[in-house]
């Protein structure tokens, strides 16, 4: 994986950016802008990176991502058999003038722009709406841009389920070193997971003792090195419970365990299921895309 530092320059006749992007199966760019961005991926399946957060997602979600703050979205396959493709927003603070979000009116979504420092999930209520008003951006022009963007953010304002995914203590990493070195942790990680890690093979990967490496890895995360690792396998293990017909001793060790009581234990530790519990759930629609 490695960092993008992106800086998009929007066309001259226009005040903020829309990109629609057909992903590959696979993105492996972490990376940072200066501007707010609104992303709508659809149709994918797989985990996405915001800050110190890192989870499944399924199916379709919005995202508002703050300024500076690391995201990405490792997209393992499609959804419901279509195309995975991402509607890209770009805006500034200032792009409908200066102190524009300071105006009373502004007041409720000027203070959700502000928590998107942690990045902040879109969920249920307007979800749908949210996504095909992203939509119409794409062709819109003029002064119906505009307007359909500030629909776009009145219906977040009113949305009152969404989540928050960076933890409380979550700040940007400082320079663009800790992000290299968080971009090769995550890539040794996502490629080794099923086999045992080695703490100091992955410690030599960023010039660091293993103690040394523990440390860094649990200031700049705030998860200690093998709980990152223990997420990547059940988030792993969760797509097979919910997509094939293996035992759970398969996917217990193809999940990189060797021992299913273990991999019970762990998998309930994050999912508040067992395995088992979680794979009956979900075929009982008990387990939706938004909370996998």
């Amino acid at each position: 994986m490695q960092l993008l530092a992106e800086k998009f320059t929007d066309p001259s006749d226009a005040s903020f950016s829309v990109q629609v992007k057909y992903m590959p199966y696979h993105d492996p760019f972490l990376h940072f802008h200066d501007d707010y961005e609104l992303v709508a991926i659809l149709n994918a399946e797989g985990t996405r990176f915001i800050g110190d957060h890192v989870g499944e997602f399924s199916g379709d979600e919005v995202v508002l991502v703050g300024p500076q703050v690391p995201h990405c979205w490792h997209i393992a396959e499609s959804y419901n058999g279509k195309k995975p493709k991402a509607i890209v927003v770009h805006f500034t603070e200032n792009f409908l003038g200066k102190d524009f979000f300071q105006i009373p009116e502004f007041s409720g979504f000027y203070g959700l722009l502000q928590q998107s420092v942690r990045g902040m999930l879109l969920k249920e209520d307007a979800l749908a709406k949210i996504i095909y008003k992203m939509k119409g951006l794409a062709d819109a022009r003029e002064l119906r841009r505009v307007l359909l963007l500030l629909e776009i953010f009145e219906k977040i304002n009113a949305n009152q389920n969404r989540k928050l995914l960076a933890s409380t203590t979550y700040t940007p990493l400082a320079n663009r070193d800790n992000y290299q070195r968080i971009n090769k942790i995550y890539e040794f990680v996502n490629r080794n997971f099923a086999k045992s890690i080695n703490l100091k093979e992955v410690a030599d990967l960023v010039h660091l003792s293993p103690a040394a490496f523990c440390r860094y890895f649990k200031k700049t995360t705030q998860r200690t090195f093998f709980d990152y690792v223990k997420e990547v396998k059940v988030g792993y293990a969760s797509k097979m419970l919910r997509e094939s017909s293996l035992s759970i001793a398969e996917i217990c060790y193809a999940s990189g365990y060797n021992n299913v009581a273990n991999f019970n234990r762990q998998f309930k530790q994050l999912k508040l299921r067992t395995p088992g519990q979680y794979r009956r759930a979900y075929r009982q629609n008990k387990i939706d895309s938004q909370t996998i």
